[in-house]
């Protein structure tokens, strides 16, 4: 090849060989520079599943755009040889680098940093690289470092297919062992599928051997590697190192057998990197070699009884990012009944714990708790209350079950009430002043004191915790579509953000958020889905650790002066439940591990449902599932908001790169996802549909202008209010059966019809402000409705005349297997009361004091 031209480029020197081809030095004749070429050999090019690999890794190049990441130029065919023109990296591999001697300490986190963006931007765009070693990392003389060779590069099926090339599937099924022995995923080496996490094994592998100068996992063959890597943990790094301990704690998460218990994305993985910050010795010392490992003695397990998930009392092993000398965090165990806590809070003291819980599924009330006592009593709120926050002062602020903000002594009393519609309050430290969180005019303000607005905003989740020094509030915002942003403000209205803290959160999980003593960071627990065990502090300056990854699913609720943590551990089961016409007897129709149930059609054939979590990728995904117990099948990524009557559509949005939601409709059967675009509103959610052709109840705003709902028609683009300005931004907007009405609340509450085509709207008599509308009757005259919070075991949903408010009862749901209180059912019913469906729960978590965290 050696002086021939293929294309464009003057073949010059040989680079290497692998399994996927020869790799040329050569110069772009057009350009003038150098380049690198990989070259199918012509006795492979006949090979139908080479060639195809080869093009696939082409694609998988051509799709990243990352400095970290070799860059494509071109990609061709000359005379039956295919060929992809690179980036030409002027440097040496990272085994060339390994195989010389000791790497800084400096030096080696600067590579792994780099390295763990590249894979986060590879795994961004679904591509999962599956040979991760150090010969397919390079580096530049510049120090950049350059990840290549993603010839077994694996596209991630739920990744959305304008932001994804499109790789074959059969190249890997599962069974077939891909990669290079000593690199291996566990889950690769027993020939499953593999995600983003099987890289961030590899990864640990790479980084162990870049510490250690050995293989993390070394036999005398390729089976006795792959045994190693499935049964055994590699050696311990030497004692009296210079290795900052974070890296060692770093290495043995990504070397954990199981998925879940690493790092759930290499972002994550790089914000732990950039984490270690290495003293000024350490930074200039070659890091050590290894020692003889001792037979591991696991610190902690994690134990279920009675059905509740209980941590040990001796303690766990939680590998935290901090200095040395490292101790263990300590857990004393508080609650002993079968349930959930759903908020927690220190006394004034320290002493007593005062917290919220839902036991053997009844409606939550509030206890005071004693370290070290099993019992526990109950404060005598009313049933439902959810507590917010606990005074220096001894006083309680609870939300109760009507919304309005309450306030009251520990000791009893009478408790009255501050505010109405509420979603979250917080005393500042004298206990002489409240900051509160409520909508208002269809935007989230917080306020500090009481009637002093020092922050706005549109979507916020219902936290917010006051500083130890009282001048600072600190709360999270949704942005970049489903993801949260934690910010600070201060009494004066100065607004600071700390950055991203979840990139894939749903907004039913709990979010309470603990500042750190010294009032230097904000503790929280993670809230991707994905990683559910992770508790991080992030600075004034946006810089996030990890304090401590955790066995179970975790939440962190308050932090003490002396700093010991409140913390619930447990599990949470997600599902539907739902009868299909003709049925009495309810069937699971759970889509993956759960899912939310959106919208039933009209004949209850079907359902449509959000499912978020670990399957569902980063934008989760919208499913449909027939009511006859069949398969789910998944439409795409995205959100959904409803079904249309007759079952072909499923409307609702996707997440975009740049933070925004493209709103869809979904085709149910065969077809293309269609974007809803309606002229001048933004956004513009269908939430319905109307009377005629391609009409539609769609929701968003104007420019310039408040929320409000309007008639759409496809055909014509014509848009038509049907909502007054400023109506609630809520999802239960719905459509009449026979489409010429739309169900929304009111401006100063209630619930209204507005007709479509004009006319003075109705307002929905009988109905309290503790119902809800569950859809409409056949007759598009009554409604069904039930309680927002139910408490019990059943769910009561009566049929409403909107016109004269009388109530009939339809049904008493009575879930067919043990759930928590249905009191967030999102039940829907067909028309005509053949078939519904509904979401359960079964939470289960105990409440913990941690000693110890750092």
């Amino acid at each position: 090849m050696q002086g021939q031209r293929l294309g464009n480029y003057e073949i010059l020197d040989k680079l290497g060989e692998g399994g996927m081809g020869e790799v040329w030095r050569a110069r772009d004749e057009r350009l003038n520079r150098m380049v690198a070429v990989k070259i199918l050999p012509s006795d492979l090019a006949n090979d139908p599943q080479r060639r195809a690999r080869f093009e696939q890794e082409a694609r998988s190049l051509g799709a990243l755009n990352h400095p970290n990441i070799i860059a494509v130029y071109d990609v061709g065919q000359d005379g039956g040889r295919f060929y992809i023109v690179s980036e030409f990296v002027d440097g040496e591999s990272l085994r060339a680098i390994i195989d010389r001697g000791p790497l800084t300490t400096r030096k080696l986190i600067d590579y792994a940093i780099q390295m763990a963006e590249a894979l986060a931007a590879a795994h961004d765009l679904g591509i999962v690289h599956r040979d991760l070693k150090p010969e397919n990392v390079m580096l530049a003389r510049s120090g950049r470092i350059k990840v290549l060779d993603f010839g077994l590069a694996k596209q991630n099926p739920t990744q959305p297919a304008d932001k994804t090339v499109t790789l074959a599937a059969n190249l890997s099924q599962p069974g077939v062992v891909m990669g290079t022995a000593g690199y291996m995923s566990p889950e690769q080496v027993r020939g499953e599928p593999v995600e983003a996490r099987s890289d961030i094994f590899s990864f640990g592998c790479v980084l162990y051997e870049m510490i250690s100068g050995r293989r993390a996992f070394q036999g005398p063959s390729a089976i006795e590697t792959m045994n190693a890597i499935l049964n055994a943990d590699p050696p311990e790094f030497a004692t009296g190192s210079a290795l900052p301990p974070a890296l060692d704690s770093i290495v043995r998460r990504c070397l954990e057998k199981l998925p879940a218990h690493r790092f759930q994305s290499a972002a994550d993985l790089a914000f732990a990197l950039r984490a270690i910050t290495p003293t000024t010795s350490a930074a200039s010392a070659p890091v050590p070699a290894i020692r003889a490992r001792p037979s591991r003695r696991w610190l902690a397990i994690a134990a279920i009884t009675a059905g509740a998930v209980a941590l040990l009392a001796a303690g766990f092993l939680a590998r935290t990012f901090t200095a040395p000398p490292r101790t263990s965090p300590r857990f004393q165990r508080l609650t002993f009944r079968k349930g959930f806590i759903d908020s927690a809070r220190f006394t004034p003291d320290g002493r007593s714990v005062i917290y919220e819980a839902t036991w053997e599924g009844g409606p939550s009330h509030i206890y005071l708790g004693v370290p070290g006592s099993p019992d526990s009593r109950d404060l005598g709120m009313p049933p439902s209350s959810h507590l917010l926050a606990v005074s220096s002062k001894q006083e309680l602020a609870y939300r109760a079950s009507s919304g309005s903000l309450m306030r009251g002594s520990i000791s009893g009393g009478q408790m009255r009430p501050l505010l109405d519609k509420i979603d979250a309050a917080d005393w500042s430290p004298d206990g002489s002043a409240l900051a509160v969180m409520r909508d208002v005019d269809g935007q989230v303000q917080i306020e500090y004191p009481i009637g002093t607005v020092i922050a706005k905003t549109r979507f916020a989740l219902e936290t917010i915790r006051v500083s130890p020094d009282g001048n600072r509030v600190a709360f999270a915002t949704f942005f970049r579509g489903r993801a949260l942003e934690l910010h600070v403000v201060d009494r004066y209205g100065k607004q600071q953000s700390l950055g991203g803290i979840s990139g894939q959160t749903s907004s039913n999980m709990p979010f309470p958020l603990s500042w750190s003593p010294k009032g230097d960071e904000i503790w929280f627990r993670s809230y991707d889905v994905n990683d559910t065990q992770t508790i991080y502090a992030v600075d004034m300056q946006g810089r996030r650790r990890v304090v401590a990854n955790l066995p179970a699913n975790t939440v962190l609720f308050d932090i003490s002066r002396d700093g010991q943590a409140l913390v619930s551990a447990g599990s949470t089961r997600w599902g539907i439940l739902g009868v299909a016409p003709g049925d009495s007897q309810e069937r699971d129709l759970s889509c993956l591990d759960g899912g939310i149930v959106m919208g039933i059609s009209h004949d209850g054939r079907l359902i449509a449902a959000t499912v978020a979590g670990e399957g569902a990728g980063p934008r989760g995904s919208v499913y449909v599932r027939n009511t006859d117990g069949s398969p789910p099948v998944r439409l795409g990524d995205g959100t959904a908001y409803t079904i249309s009557p007759d079952g072909k559509w499923v409307s609702g949005y996707v997440s975009t790169d740049d933070g925004l939601r493209r709103f869809v409709l979904f085709p149910t059967g065969p077809g293309e996802e269609v974007t809803v675009d309606v002229p001048s509103i933004q956004p513009a959610a269908v939430f319905g549909w109307l009377a005629g052709d391609q009409r539609y109840l769609v929701a968003g705003r104007l420019p310039d202008k408040k929320f409000q709902c309007f008639a759409w028609d496809g055909k014509s683009g014509n848009v038509k209010p049907v909502c007054p300005e400023g109506t609630p931004d809520r999802i239960d907007i719905s459509a009449s059966p026979d489409g010429t009405k739309a169900l929304n609340a009111g401006l100063d509450g209630g619930w209204f019809v507005y007709p479509v085509d004009g006319g003075s709207p109705q307002e929905v008599k009988g109905i309290a402000e503790t119902d809800m509308p569950v859809g409409w009757r056949a007759d598009s005259r009554s409604l069904y409705i039930r309680a927002k919070r139910a408490g019990e075991q059943s769910t009561p949903v009566w049929i409403l005349d909107i016109a004269t408010g009388k109530r009939t009862l339809w049904k008493e749901i009575r879930p067919s297997q043990p759930i928590d209180a249905p009191y967030d059912l999102h039940l829907h019913v067909t028309p005509d009361g053949r078939a519904y469906a509904y979401n359960f729960s079964l939470q289960i978590s105990d409440l913990y004091l941690a000693t110890g965290l750092r």
